[in-house]
């Protein structure tokens, strides 16, 4: 390997994801270039209906695709953005942030009517995707 261009840094490259219909106002902030064990896992589980299988994939997208969101318990308590928070979640809020999130990641459109992504291209600044709460 040449020394000459040193250290190459990976970009890091993020979608926010803007929820409209019953979820106005939610966002979440997620990776787009997700590891490539994650990515197969997801494309292994996409259209499982095995339990297991559904809550192995709703983890992982807690824990390694959302980074935060701007979600909080009626109370007021901020709900954490990880696996643990997004399983807590209402089953049409996280199937709407799931299917953006696919759409992000491949530039097409979800099934989901109204909105459709941005392009990631070569910009550091995050894209963003409306989804439309099923």
């Amino acid at each position: 390997m040449s020394k000459r261009n040193g250290k190459y840094t990976v970009p890091r490259k993020t979608c926010v994801l803007v929820l409209t219909g019953d979820y106005e106002g939610a966002e979440a902030r997620c990776r787009l270039d997700v590891g490539m064990g994650t990515y197969l896992t997801f494309q292994r589980l996409a259209d499982s209906e095995d339990a297991t299988q559904l809550e192995e994939a709703c983890r992982r997208f807690g824990d390694e695709v959302l980074t935060e969101w701007n979600l909080k318990e009626d109370s007021g308590e901020e709900i954490p953005a990880t696996a643990d928070g997004f399983m807590s979640m209402p089953p049409a809020l996280c199937l709407a942030m799931v299917k953006a999130w696919s759409e992000a990641m491949t530039g097409l459109p979800a099934p989901l009517g109204e909105g459709s992504p941005s392009s990631a291209g070569d910009s550091q600044e995050p894209t963003t995707t409306k989804a439309k709460a099923l």
